[in-house]
């Protein structure tokens, strides 16, 4: 009986690995379009206090030390390293830039209510009689 658990827990995640790999997997550049509330790792080749990580603001917008409210969605990754490079021109001499879509940044917390509290749950954890 075992034996038998282990060889199906075994089959399921056998199936599913290909599944959970694919949402992992990195998005080609060329064809993905960046997104609301999408993170993305910047880097400014020779300038390590330019580079960091910038979270896609619901208007659209990024920010990055030095600059404020750069349009990323909707945009190519080649597309918003251009339009770095063009906007820290006047900050760096001839900056390199590097985009990675690094995924979705990390929803808010939210709070668990007790049961205590949602009285319509009691009559299913004590049966009336």
């Amino acid at each position: 009986m075992l034996r038998r658990r282990c060889m199906s827990a075994l089959l399921s995640c056998m199936i599913f690995l290909p599944v959970c790999q694919a949402q992992v997997a990195p998005a080609k550049s060329e064809t993905h379009r960046i997104l609301n509330g999408e993170a993305l790792d910047i880097r400014v080749l020779g300038e390590p206090e330019l580079s960091g990580t910038a979270v896609v603001q619901p208007d659209g917008r990024i920010t990055l030390p030095l600059l404020n409210g750069v349009h990323a969605a909707g945009l190519t990754i080649e597309q918003l390293q251009g339009e770095l490079e063009q906007e820290l021109r006047q900050f760096v001499a001839q900056p390199r830039v590097t985009v990675f879509a690094v995924g979705m940044a990390e929803p808010p917390q939210m709070g668990i209510v007790p049961d205590a509290l949602r009285p319509w749950l009691l009559p299913d954890l004590w049966p009336i009689r």
